[in-house]
């Protein structure tokens, strides 16, 4: 089991993930049946499906594209649809609301 999570582990970091973020992944596809107490490890895939999903500005910039983190810059300072059309190139309605595609 030590030799799958350091494996892991260094898998993850070879794709540009920090320590501490790669703790969290692990943390969080990490998983116990509570029936057999048997501990399931995620596979590299799931723990890269897991990132993609629950983190945002942990990512190593080999999964984001320069303009989705600049969308995501932008609404974490509080910036509305409009701003973000500007951004990432989408068109927005007159509620302000972003329309994609």
């Amino acid at each position: 089991f030590r030799k799958r999570v350091a494996q892991l582990h260094h898998d993850l970091q070879h794709y540009g993930f920090t320590n501490d973020t790669i703790r969290i992944i692990l943390k969080g596809c990490f998983t116990i049946n509570p029936q057999t107490a048997a501990m399931k490890l995620c596979s590299l895939e799931e723990a890269l499906d897991w990132a993609c999903l629950h983190l945002t500005e942990e990512l190593p910039a080999l999964f984001t594209d320069t303009d989705i983190r600049a969308a995501v810059a932008a609404v974490s300072s509080g910036a509305n649809a409009s701003a973000l059309s500007v951004i990432i190139g989408g068109k927005h309605n007159s509620n302000d609301e972003l329309l994609w595609g």
